[in-house]
């Protein structure tokens, strides 16, 4: 299902990471259903797309869209673009990224849209990075994927590029359980 109105409005808008320059613009975005799944005894969804680590599972999407829809496809699946915080949390990820059948690039939340040059997750500043040799650039990239290509470091990207999976992180409860 494609709509021809503003890619903000529910897409974007009701995230705290609402790029409101993107929401002037218009642009046919494509709606994503929810990956249906089963759950596992730790509370992540079972299949070779997920990743359980601490109080976490996460996603590995496989479509191609661009930061802001990929965000909403995260939103749709209980979650958000990875925050990755720790070198213990992305040195873990990137084991599973290696291993992964698709050698594909992956936004994750960092960005510095809103913030003047500062690279934020959710508008709080990053605690950690792992950028490739060379990045981020100065520029216009105000988002971040994790990409083969950089040996699963990070580099800054065109926001509105849509060649791109992503990498959703979803809250487990204190259960274990997924939040969502």
């Amino acid at each position: 299902m494609f709509s021809s109105g503003p890619v903000c409005g529910a897409k974007c808008c009701n995230t705290s990471l609402c790029n409101t320059e993107s929401c002037s613009h218009s642009s046919p975005t494509t709606a994503t259903p929810p990956i249906p799944t089963h759950a596992s005894a730790n509370g992540c969804q079972t299949g070779n797309n997920w990743i359980d680590f601490g109080n976490s599972c996460y996603l590995i999407g496989a479509r191609n869209l661009n930061w802001i829809d990929s965000q909403s496809y995260c939103n749709q699946n209980g979650g958000f673009l990875a925050r990755i915080d720790t070198q213990a949390e992305n040195d873990y990820i990137k084991a599973h990224l290696k291993s992964y059948p698709v050698q594909a690039s992956y936004w994750i939340g960092l960005n510095k849209i809103r913030t003047n040059g500062v690279w934020t997750n959710t508008n709080t500043p990053a605690k950690y990075t792992d950028w490739a040799p060379g990045q981020p650039q100065s520029g216009a990239d105000d988002c971040v994927v994790a990409a083969h290509y950089f040996g699963w470091a990070w580099g800054d990207y065109g926001c509105h590029m849509s060649n791109t999976h992503q990498l959703c992180e979803i809250p487990k409860t204190p259960s274990g359980a997924l939040i969502g």
